[in-house]
């Protein structure tokens, strides 16, 4: 069993996890290592990286992240800063 993340911005998956049995008791699944060619930054409201432990939000980057949306200019703006 696999947990893979990913996000609409991206091409498909961008992390990878197997799962194991210690998995199926904790209260969440690990999202995994990002997949080759791809990096992961947790990070607070302000684009600023978290310590471990502290919620945030992913941001991703590599080459299979999409440079935008196609015709819509704010939304693009706005995800992609």
């Amino acid at each position: 069993l696999v947990n893979m993340y990913g996000i609409t911005e991206t091409t498909v998956h961008v992390t990878y996890q197997e799962i194991q049995p210690h998995h199926l008791t904790a209260p969440r699944l690990p999202a995994g290592r990002p997949l080759p060619g791809y990096h992961l930054y947790l990070l607070d409201e302000h684009g600023h990286p978290v310590p471990t432990g502290v919620p945030g939000e992913i941001h991703v980057a590599g080459g299979g992240l999409a440079r935008g949306y196609l015709h819509r200019p704010e939304l693009t703006a706005q995800r992609f800063p």
